[in-house]
């Protein structure tokens, strides 16, 4: 769902960049925020079908995903948006 709405989003990008400038920047920031929205969530994806796993035992993959969350997907950059940051510390308290 999140990859439809960036999609659109660049769609829009492209139409508007041509008109006002500002408007183009605005919707550039939402686009690179969209794209990192998308690529964190991603990860969460994969857990849960990781987590769901109807042939194989997953209560020994808990902790290990816990900690996959809490030191690698949760990591805080530098150049990263303050929504997407935000994001980060809600889930790994």
């Amino acid at each position: 769902m999140l990859d439809s709405v960036n999609k659109k989003i660049e769609d829009i990008l492209n139409r508007v960049s041509q008109r006002d400038i500002n408007i183009a920047k605005t919707l550039n920031n939402c686009n690179i925020i969209m794209k990192e929205l998308c690529q964190f969530l991603s990860y969460f994806n994969h857990i849960i079908k990781l987590l769901s796993d109807e042939h194989e035992p997953t209560l020994h993959t808990v902790l290990v995903v816990y900690y996959m969350i809490k030191n690698e997907i949760c990591l805080i950059k530098e150049n990263e948006y303050e929504s997407i940051t935000l994001l980060k510390k809600y889930f790994c308290i």
